[in-house]
């Protein structure tokens, strides 16, 4: 009977290492998610639609909201921030990009990306002739994307 029980703890102690070691070996669902937004990255329409879909579900949030379609309008599009190599000389300062060797070719090196300035936001909702529900997304959508009250519009 001691014997069995032995066995049955070292079959344990095995299933609990592979379960561990498992995921070592799976694909990673994350990687396919990031690949999918490097690959919009710098486009202006995409990053506006990702920001007024998070708006209009913010917004939907408020009492007496319970439609609303929401438009942004953007300040030009993405830049980009490549590191470079730079050396000081006499005459002086001069540099290049930064440039790697990848997958058998060369490639900069992007340090950042700096998005698009939001112009001006303009919300039609139900309930957007109260002055009330005006007040409230006004209050909302100019605290959390820090633009002036002045640049959003609020409709019924």
């Amino acid at each position: 009977m001691e014997f069995a029980k032995k066995w049955w703890l070292v079959g344990a102690a095995a299933l609990g290492v592979i379960l561990i070691l498992l995921p070592r070996f799976l694909p990673d669902g994350e990687e396919k998610e990031e690949t999918t937004f490097k690959s919009q990255t710098g486009d202006p329409t995409y990053y506006s639609a990702i920001l007024e879909e998070k708006i209009k579900s913010l917004i939907l949030r408020i009492d007496g909201i319970e439609e609303a379609a929401v438009l942004l309008t953007m300040d030009g599009s993405s830049e980009f921030v490549y590191a470079q190599n730079t050396s000081v000389s006499g005459d002086g300062r001069t540099g290049d990009y930064l440039v790697v060797q990848e997958d058998g070719g060369e490639k900069t090196v992007l340090v950042s990306e700096i998005y698009p300035q939001i112009r001006g936001v303009a919300i039609v909702c139900t309930g957007g002739d109260n002055v009330q529900i005006q007040k409230k997304v006004i209050e909302l959508l100019s605290a959390s994307l820090g633009i002036s009250s002045g640049r959003i519009t609020v409709a019924g």
